[in-house]
């Protein structure tokens, strides 16, 4: 499905989903990673990211493997807001609430 944006929205921020009757904000993960555009980012995916009280999709542009990572297959990351680790030299690890946090920050309430 689409996603609607509303005008004047941040470059992060993707647009809105209709989930099981309920609107959901989607963040672009490209544009919060500050990744420059390559080609078209209309297709891709939507993940949905769930703590207690908070639901909101992130769109990536393709999934390439879902796997179990162990603590001990981590790296230290270079410094950065939205990476927790990394593993296996390639696959980085996301800090969900630092998203989280990030969508759903005082300011942008």
């Amino acid at each position: 499905m689409r996603c609607a944006r509303p005008p004047r929205s941040p470059p992060q921020f993707r647009g809105v989903i209709n989930r099981r009757g309920e609107l959901r904000a989607v963040l672009d993960l490209a544009a919060l990673l500050l990744i420059p555009e390559d080609g078209e980012r209309d297709s891709g995916f939507v993940l949905m990211l769930r703590r207690p009280g908070r639901e909101i999709g992130l769109k990536v542009d393709s999934i390439e493997e879902l796997r179990e990572i162990s603590p001990k297959e981590l790296s230290v990351p270079a410094p950065g807001t939205y990476v927790t680790g990394i593993a296996s030299d390639a696959l980085i690890l996301l800090n969900v609430e630092a998203v989280l946090a990030a969508a759903f920050s005082k300011e942008e309430s």
